[in-house]
């Protein structure tokens, strides 16, 4: 809201927006859900086996092993920044818009070697039924970012480059908030290396499916992102704040719901107890669905009413609200899909059905 107001639809705010593609990509390959979402039935079968000891040495080879992976990509990601913003991001955009994406991709991409530990510590505290910590990293998110843009507010010449480095700090009080919570769960970070280790393997062949599939969603973006380039000036902006409306009611619904039915669902599995997964899932798609359905409504009742009120002001016109009401009305048509696939590709995965899970993601893609 604040960044709308402070930038509009303008070069600057496009590049911004832009920026995030790459890391976003990135980061959905082997961090965030994707990452939760692999090593909590993991995490819990061992638990549930040999207890909490190799519990927490599987959490440290596989923290270890994330951070010697993407770290050279962190690397090659800086490196190839301006290239992949002239030719496969943002042909659309001038030059200087163009270079600056390239500056704030570069800044961005440093983001991902925090988001690797957080993603870590969110999955153990999620896999001991601990969502408090979580929970509050979650409600926090983009504190940082709006702190980035007050200060721009004071400070214009700042410009853009106050809610970049605020979005860079968003993962340092998501990490600051969740390790107290490690602490307390008597898990200590030690690197352990092995990758012959059966654990290990398992989590891997859980990322690797849906990882992909994630990288296709966001590849998704990478296309949009590459069109609205060539589109009138602001467009990029626009079809972001679009997408950032639509995903309200698929976090709200889709995510929480599925990421609080995924424990049960997977200790159900380790239980061998069949009756109770179907139940746990039925239940918390059909929740879903429902809260679904009304919110589609909604949108296409008061969503312009909603862009008016969060949106306009300072730089962001009317028009720019009447664009970005048309892009989320688009994208409204997809949220059943959205949401029932948050759900039941958490349902596969707990079942360890990383085939079924990779190809129900593509499709609904």
């Amino acid at each position: 809201m604040l960044l709308n107001r402070q930038f509009g639809l303008n070069p600057t705010a496009d590049a911004y927006h832009s920026a995030f593609r790459l890391p976003e990509t990135i980061a959905t390959l082997l961090t965030g859900g994707t990452l939760a979402n692999a090593m909590i039935p993991v995490l819990l079968g061992v638990a549930y086996a040999r207890g909490s000891a190799a519990e927490q040495r599987l959490v440290n080879l596989v923290a270890t092993t994330l951070l010697v992976v993407i770290t050279p990509l962190v690397l090659l990601g800086i490196a190839v920044a301006p290239w992949f913003v002239d030719y496969v991001l943002a042909p659309g955009f001038n030059q200087p818009t163009r270079a600056l994406t390239a500056l704030l991709t570069r800044i961005l991409m440093l983001e991902l070697l925090l988001v690797v530990v957080v993603s870590v510590a969110t999955a153990v505290l999620i896999s001991r039924n601990q969502f408090l910590l979580p929970g509050i990293a979650i409600a926090v998110h983009n504190l940082t970012l709006i702190i980035g843009i007050l200060v721009t507010m004071l400070f214009p010449q700042i410009g853009i480059f106050g809610p970049a480095i605020g979005a860079v700090c968003d993962a340092l009080l998501q990490l600051a908030i969740l390790l107290p919570g490690l602490w307390w769960q008597n898990f200590r970070y030690r690197p352990v290396w092995n990758l012959h280790d059966a654990d290990l393997r398992e989590v891997i062949r859980l990322i690797i499916p849906n990882g992909l599939s994630s990288v296709v969603n966001y590849g998704g973006g990478i296309v949009d992102n590459r069109y609205a380039s060539l589109a009138q000036e602001g467009s990029v902006t626009a079809l972001y704040n679009a997408f950032l409306l639509i995903g309200v009611p698929t976090r709200l619904f889709g995510v929480a719901i599925g990421q609080a039915a995924f424990p049960r669902m997977a200790t159900y599995v380790v239980e061998r107890n069949w009756r109770a997964v179907r139940r746990t899932a039925l239940w918390a798609t059909t929740v879903a669905l429902a809260l679904g359905a009304v919110t589609i409504a909604g949108l296409w009742l008061f969503g312009r009413l909603t862009i008016r009120i969060l949106f306009e002001g300072g730089e962001f016109d009317a028009a720019a609200g009447d664009l970005t009401f048309a892009l989320l009305l688009a994208y409204a048509l997809a949220l059943p899909a959205a949401i029932a696939t948050e759900i039941l590709t958490r349902g596969l995965i707990a079942l360890h059905d990383t085939r079924d899970t990779a190809a129900y993601q593509h499709g609904a893609t």
